[in-house]
């Protein structure tokens, strides 16, 4: 079985460049509508992980509130860093309160079938690393 925080992560890893989705939204399309928060929790140490090969391909800085703002963590070197890298793909953050244009860069999201198919083939893919093991 596949745990909640990697198919997490095979969800965010479809958000296009220049579009963004918010945790509620990642929660819904894995049919677990009340874990927005877990999947705050799932995003919260990637930050840290760039450069970790087994992570760094999961654009975490593209999941905000659903209200638009951006929300790491403490106000801080975290929230510039998510800033940082959502102006570099083109997205507009406003100021103060660090907020993007829902209507603008909302991703639409994957359709049920979509998920359906990463989840299948992440478990093939752990399934073939459990019989090589």
């Amino acid at each position: 079985m596949v745990s909640f925080y990697a198919k997490v992560y095979e969800v965010v890893r479809c958000i296009p460049t220049g579009k963004v989705s918010s945790y509620g939204r990642i929660a819904r399309m894995l049919w677990a509508p009340q874990a927005s928060r877990a999947v705050g929790y799932a995003l919260r140490g990637l930050r840290h992980r760039i450069h970790d090969p087994d992570y760094s391909d999961i654009p975490w800085h593209r999941v905000v509130s659903k209200e638009g703002i951006i929300r790491v963590g403490v106000q801080g070197e975290e929230d510039l860093l998510q800033v940082e890298l959502l102006q570099t793909e083109g997205v507009e953050v406003g100021a103060p309160k660090y907020r993007v244009d829902m209507k603008k860069h909302l991703w639409k999201g994957l359709s049920p079938e979509e998920v359906g198919e990463l989840i299948e083939q992440l478990e093939l893919l752990k399934e073939a690393a459990t019989d090589r093991a």
